[in-house]
C-alpha cells in the first residue's frame, strides 16, 4: 500500500521505466467470431430504442440521446470511421490483437483513425483490445500480470495517439480471445482486473483518465461471476431477432449484438438496433457479417 502521493508518483515513474519486451506478433485479422467484438464472439446488444431512420445523428458531443448505438469494425483507415459517423454510429474498433509474450497484445494502429474524428465530433468510443493469457513459454507470468502488461500497452498506444488532449475512448475493452484462453473464472477475472488496473494507472501517469472494461459471452458473465467485479461489462448476444439475453443488470454497460442485417430501400439497420436497445444497455453495439460499417441507422 502506498502511503503518500510522492511514493505513488515514484512507483508509477519506476513502472513506466520498465522495458516492454517485444515478441512475435501474430498477423492482423479482421474481427471475427474468435476475436472479441467479432463474429464468433462479437459485441452484443445493449440499451434503449434508437432513433428512427432519418431522425438524424444520435451521436452528440459528450453523450447520446436517448442511447448510443455503435458499430464494431476493423476501422483500418480513416474513411471507415467517417462512414460510421455519417451513418449515425459511434465507433467500436478492434484496436489490438493477442500475442504470446509481453505485452500479450499488439496494436493494430486503428485508434489513430477514430481519434481523428472523435476530437472533432465528440461522442462515445469503445476501443477493443484482444489479449492473450500467458503462453506455455511464459509459465512464470501470472494472468493478472499479463493483463497489466496489456493495459499498459493500450494506455501507451493512446498516449502516443492523443497525448494529454483528454480525448480518449469511453472504455478500453479487453477481449480475452487471444492465443491462450482463460479456462477458469480466476484466470478470466485476473486478466480483466490486470488490464483495467494497467489502463488506469498508466493513464493517470499521463495525467488523463482511462477506464477499462471487459467483453464476455453471456455464459462467461454468468459462470465466471463477472458481475462481482467492479468492471463495466459488454456482453455478446447472438442472434439478434426475437432474442432476449439471459443476463442483465449488474455491471453490464451494453450488449454487443451479432449479426446485424441491413434492410433494403433505403438501407438501414434500425430494426436490429431497436431490438438490441430493448435489452437495456446504454452503450450497445452491432456487428455485421462482414464487419462492415456502411449500413446506416
Amino acid at each position: 500500500m502506498i502511503a503518500t502521493k510522492t511514493a505513488l508518483s515514484l512507483l508509477l515513474t519506476a513502472v513506466l521505466l520498465i522495458p516492454m519486451t517485444g515478441r512475435a506478433i501474430t498477423s492482423a485479422t479482421s474481427p471475427s467470431p474468435t476475436a472479441l467484438p467479432s463474429p464468433t464472439a462479437s459485441p452484443s446488444p445493449t440499451a434503449l430504442p434508437s432513433p428512427a431512420p432519418g431522425a438524424g445523428p444520435n451521436i452528440l458531443p459528450g453523450g447520446c440521446s436517448p442511447t448510443c448505438d455503435g458499430v464494431f469494425g476493423a476501422f483500418s483507415n480513416q474513411s471507415y470511421v467517417d462512414l460510421a459517423y455519417s451513418g449515425n454510429w459511434f465507433p467500436a474498433n478492434q484496436a489490438g490483437q493477442g500475442q504470446c509474450g509481453v505485452p500479450y497484445t499488439s496494436s493494430l494502429n486503428t485508434d489513430q483513425y477514430v481519434y481523428n474524428d472523435i476530437k472533432n465530433n465528440g461522442g462515445d468510443w469503445l476501443s477493443f483490445w484482444t489479449v492473450s493469457g500467458p503462453c506455455p513459454s511464459d509459465d512464470s507470468t501470472s494472468w493478472k500480470q499479463a493483463g497489466l502488461d496489456a493495459g499498459k500497452a493500450a494506455a501507451l498506444e493512446m498516449h502516443h495517439v492523443a497525448g494529454s488532449s483528454n480525448v480518449e475512448p469511453t472504455y478500453f475493452v479487453i477481449d480475452e480471445e487471444g492465443n491462450t484462453l482463460p479456462s477458469t473464472a480466476q484466470q478470466f477475472q485476473d486478466l480483466a482486473q490486470g488490464f483495467a488496473i494497467g489502463v488506469r494507472i498508466y493513464g493517470k501517469a499521463f495525467g488523463v483518465v482511462y477506464s477499462g472494461a471487459l467483453y464476455a459471452s453471456q455464459s462467461q458473465y454468468k459462470d465466471y461471476n463477472l458481475s462481482s467485479l467492479n468492471i463495466p461489462a459488454f456482453v455478446a448476444v447472438n442472434p439478434i431477432p426475437g432474442n432476449t439475453p439471459f443476463v442483465s443488470g449488474g455491471t453490464i454497460k451494453g450488449y454487443s449484438g451479432y449479426y446485424a442485417s441491413c434492410s433494403d430501400s433505403p438501407p438501414d439497420a434500425s430494426a436490429d438496433a431497436q431490438q438490441v436497445n430493448s435489452w437495456g444497455g446504454s452503450l450497445n453495439t452491432l456487428q455485421f457479417h462482414d464487419s462492415g460499417v456502411d449500413c446506416p441507422l
